[in-house]
């Protein structure tokens, strides 16, 4: 057709709508481009906002969770913290407690100091009332010999004297 066309010259008009055709082809051609191009765009934007609700999902999920981590740390060291006064409260009765142990121990060993003195003391009052009682006794033994030899004496003089001198003589001794 185109050597039929290259044979008969064309109108002015028809050139005219030959070019309009030919503009309008090119135009048609660019909006399906354009409109592709923008089908591509919103495709595109309709990812990123997506993309951007799932990271702002996200966000807020750390955010959730970051909160949650901090109220747990407050929440343990709030603990800790109960435990450490509450140990140290512990610490502080036992230290106390300790103190009049050592307090007690220490008025028991006093005490028990002074008992072993004040044994040691008997122990020698013992002693000595010991000797005393055996000095007594040899005293009252040899009061009995000389008592007994008086009186044997008096019996064997009572034979001879009269009773009186014998009384007198035992007087002294008593």
């Amino acid at each position: 057709s185109s050597g039929i066309n290259a044979e008969w010259p064309l109108r002015p008009g028809e050139e005219k709508i030959k070019t309009l055709e030919s503009e309008k082809t090119e135009q048609v051609a660019i909006f399906v481009s354009q409109n592709s191009k923008l089908d591509n765009l919103q495709k595109l934007m309709s990812e990123t906002k997506s993309a951007y609700k799932s990271a702002q999902d996200h966000c807020e999920q750390l955010m959730q969770e970051k909160q949650k981590l901090t109220d747990e740390l407050k929440s343990y060291k709030s603990d800790a913290e109960n435990q450490i006064e509450e140990l140290q409260a512990e610490l502080t009765e036992l230290t106390d407690s300790l103190t009049q142990l050592s307090t007690q121990y220490n008025e028991m060993n006093s005490k028990h100091d002074r008992i072993e003195s004040e044994n040691m003391s008997l122990k020698e009052s013992v002693s000595q009332l010991v000797k005393c009682v055996e000095e007594l006794q040899e005293k009252q033994e040899s009061c009995e010999s000389e008592l007994k030899t008086v009186t044997d004496a008096c019996n064997l003089s009572k034979k001879k004297e009269k009773s009186t001198d014998c009384d007198s003589a035992l007087i002294p001794l008593l």
